[in-house]
């Protein structure tokens, strides 16, 4: 049973198949963006390892935007 995998992971995979298959454009600026927003709309619920957590998550997916600017740029 170590090969299943994670509920929450299967959320992720499910809601980007679903992405892939409407063909809808994926732009991590928004997603970023959204994130911000909803973190500092509910800050007063979350805890420190909350926030500790989803700012990890935000700031892998600004890091990899900027790579991907700066790679589109190089090209």
């Amino acid at each position: 049973m170590a090969d299943e995998e994670h509920p929450i992971i299967q959320l992720f995979r499910s809601y980007a198949d679903m992405l892939d298959s409407e063909s809808a454009p994926s732009e991590p600026d928004e997603a970023i963006v959204q994130l911000a927003i909803w973190m500092d709309s509910v800050q007063h619920w979350l805890t420190e390892d909350d926030v500790s957590a989803l700012t990890a998550v935000g700031g892998i997916m600004f890091r990899e935007q900027l790579r991907r600017r700066m790679l589109k740029r190089v090209k």
